[in-house]
């Protein structure tokens, strides 16, 4: 008998993990490392380049956590908590904290020119105090 997706989250919180089948296990780990190779990648496309505020930190962590959802084929009334639908997942604003410092170490080993375009470290020079003349 093939048990659907979402009925892995009503065992997991009805019975907890142990009662999991192992062919689950597999199914349910494919799909995450499908998820994480495929889509996660197409939504951090160039992300290192972004700034990161409250407000999209909040977008990209919801938009992320319905594409998961419907990954995993995952109803809102099946009361699926956050923390057991991410599991060993990392957040993807996470992710994306990573990726940016990844970046700019890479910038940071790379040339002079981009180092001092990058990091912005002027190296002579001050401005004099009040309105500019």
């Amino acid at each position: 008998m093939q048990v659907p997706i979402h009925g892995i989250s009503i065992m997991d919180t009805a019975y907890g993990p142990l009662h999991r089948d192992a062919s689950l296990w597999i199914l349910y780990d494919i799909i995450i490392q499908f998820f994480r190779d495929t889509i996660e990648s197409i939504i951090l496309y160039g992300a290192e380049s972004w700034t990161l505020t409250k407000s999209l930190e909040k977008e990209l962590n919801g938009c992320y956590t319905r594409l998961l959802r419907a990954a995993l084929n995952i109803k809102w009334k099946d009361h699926v908590t956050n923390e057991n639908l991410y599991g060993a997942v990392p957040q993807v604003t996470d992710t994306t904290r990573k990726r940016r410092l990844k970046f700019a170490g890479h910038c940071f080993r790379g040339s002079q020119v981009v180092s001092n375009l990058i990091f912005l470290q002027p190296s002579d020079g001050t401005r004099r105090r009040g309105r500019p003349a």
